[in-house]
């Protein structure tokens, strides 16, 4: 069953006894975590004392003392795993072991858990399952939905406080205002705001906290609409770190300019969290898509030479430079035949990568 949702700060970490979560889909298992806290026997001396005395009120003391420390190493747990990145701990175990040695006798609370990143499946929220709502998940969408009315244009000052508490606040709501900000950092220059190294870090993690869905929804439209080199490569970076590569949106970009189609290259270079056998399919069907999207640019022509009147097969690159037939890359502008500067990943390149990456997962699945 469904324990707790532990707190910290605003940002709560889903913690079971089991190991699944109705309405949840666990996308990566990270490690199992432990916590342990140490007490003297005398709390659980006392404590066996005083059962029989009912009506002293010494036994709901000593049960909110044993309450307490189990709520310690469960607090120790969930430390552990947000620093792990996790969202969730499942299979919770709480074992209490004697410690015995150099005339000392001391108890162990060991509190265990799995964890792991789960995603919500649709709307399921166990919070407010059987239509009850905790007091906690009142208060942190009264606070979400208060910041949420202050922020609504990029131009707000937003103080780092501020940001932090969107940030733990694992809300979608704000996906819009903060690619607003991101975008505004990237148009007036990464030096204009005091401290900008540390809103960008937020900003970033701020989509690497919510449903990667949203997110995806978010960033991938951007990245395809806008030409601004700066806001690209904090948006391109971002997918790449979070794992938020999305075939279906690949796939449009291929069919878009030249600049979408490189895009696309570049953010194939990218993985999902994890993989099923259908994205082998799927990957099998964008390597000749990705042929397809990169066409020879250069047209053929002829060029008498400086003191010959015999004309020599020559190639011209869409900037207008004019290059030998076995010349590699343009002497004007620096391009291959198919449009590719030398720093930039190739549809060869690529190709192989994820003609690698298919037969890894046919190995595996």
């Amino acid at each position: 069953m469904l324990l707790a949702l532990a707190k910290q700060g605003m940002r709560k970490i889903l913690i079971t006894t089991t190991d699944t979560l109705c309405g949840w889909e666990i996308d990566t298992y990270i490690k199992p975590v432990f916590a342990s806290i140490v007490v003297g026997a005398g709390l659980f001396a006392d404590f066996s004392a005083s059962i029989s005395d009912m009506f002293g009120g010494r036994t709901g003391r000593y049960e909110k003392k044993l309450q307490g420390i189990k709520e310690d190493a469960i607090a120790s747990l969930t430390y552990k795993a947000t620093e792990l990145g996790a969202n969730c701990i499942l299979g919770l175990k709480i074992d209490v072991d004697e410690v015995s040695g150099k005339n000392m006798q001391l108890f162990m609370v060991t509190a265990t858990g799995m964890a792991v990143i789960a995603r919500s499946l649709k709307s399921f929220d166990p919070s407010h399952a059987g239509g009850v709502v905790d007091k906690e998940h009142l208060i942190d969408k009264s606070n979400i939905l208060k910041l949420a009315k202050k922020f609504q244009s990029p131009t707000t000052a937003l103080k780092i406080e501020e940001l932090q508490l969107i940030v733990q606040s694992r809300s979608a709501s704000f996906k819009e205002f903060i690619i607003g900000k991101i975008k505004k950092a990237a148009y007036e220059g990464l030096n204009t705001e005091a401290g900008l190294a540390d809103y960008l870090k937020l900003y970033k993690d701020y989509f690497l906290s919510i449903n990667p869905q949203e997110a995806i929804s978010m960033l991938y439209p951007v990245m395809m609409s806008d030409n601004n080199e700066t806001l690209i490569t904090i948006l391109t970076n971002l997918v790449k770190e979070g794992d938020l590569v999305d075939y279906e949106y690949i796939h449009q970009m291929l069919a878009g300019d030249q600049r979408q189609r490189k895009l696309a290259l570049n953010l194939l270079l990218s993985h999902k969290p994890s993989y099923n056998t259908t994205d082998i399919g799927v990957i099998k069907q964008l390597i000749p898509k990705i042929r397809e999207s990169f066409p020879i640019v250069a047209s053929v022509g002829a060029k008498k030479g400086f003191l010959s009147s015999t004309a020599q097969e020559v190639w011209i690159c869409p900037c207008g430079g004019t290059n030998a037939v076995d010349e590699p890359r343009c002497t004007k502008c620096g391009q291959d035949q198919f449009g590719f500067k030398a720093n930039e990943y190739t549809a060869d390149d690529l190709i192989g990568v994820l003609t690698n990456r298919v037969a890894a997962l046919e190995s595996l699945l």
